[in-house]
């Protein structure tokens, strides 16, 4: 397997775009950083909310404004938890094939213990 080298300049200025954002966070608040982020994912469940493991969710816009308020707020901890349990999903999956890794070793190791005691 051959194995590609990087560009040079590709190297440097992903390591110049290290240092840069790593001075910036240095130097700035983290909150500040990401906020026009955070608050662009927040305003999209204000009206409807759309995604793999949600579906569509509209919020009811003739709703009264704490009304509305209460179901964004459901709306985005359905979304994370959601993400929480498609994860959970995921770790136990894995757990589960290392069991089986582990155990298909285990068998390996006690085969080839009896194919030499035979030799």
């Amino acid at each position: 397997m051959t194995q590609q080298t990087e560009d040079p300049l590709a190297l440097q200025r992903r390591a110049n775009a290290t240092i840069a954002a790593l001075t910036r966070a240095a130097k700035t608040d983290g909150r500040e950083i990401s906020a026009p982020a955070r608050r662009a994912f927040l305003e999209k469940f204000e009206t409807e909310h759309t995604c793999d493991r949600c579906g569509t969710i509209r919020i009811d816009q003739s709703l009264p404004p704490e009304q509305r308020a209460r179901a964004v707020k459901a709306a985005i901890s359905l979304h994370f938890r959601r993400l929480a349990s498609v994860s959970v999903a995921g770790r136990h999956a894995i757990q589960r094939l290392d069991d089986t890794v582990s155990a298909a070793e285990e068998q390996l190791r006690a085969e080839l213990g009896e194919l030499d005691d035979e030799c």
